[in-house]
């Protein structure tokens, strides 16, 4: 046996029931979610564009399991800065905040 802490996964395990597993055997897990277009997370990328936002957290409480955190830090292709990369490190450090 190896002691998992996290496991990183891709979009294609987005799923309720892959959530679930892995905080029933208390695992971390950092997965990106499926955006469908209309969906909440298309509004608040767009909210975080429209208001220069990089980095958001929501929290999702779920009954008997701890609070799920979903983080959004959408890329920065609609941006002109050159200096697109320069607050990254802070946003890092804020991430690894929450």
């Amino acid at each position: 046996m190896v002691d998992i802490d996290l496991v990183m996964m891709d979009r294609e395990f987005d799923s309720e029931s892959v959530k679930v597993t892995c905080e029933e055997y208390d695992v971390h897990y950092l997965n990106p979610t499926r955006i469908f277009t209309n969906s909440d997370e298309v509004d608040t990328i767009e909210w975080m564009y429209r208001n220069g936002e990089r980095f958001h957290v929501t929290e999702e409480k779920a009954d008997g399991t701890p609070k799920r955190k979903q983080v959004y830090l959408p890329r920065q292709s609609r941006s002109d800065d050159e200096d697109e990369d320069n607050g990254l490190s802070e946003v890092w450090q804020e991430m690894c905040g929450e």
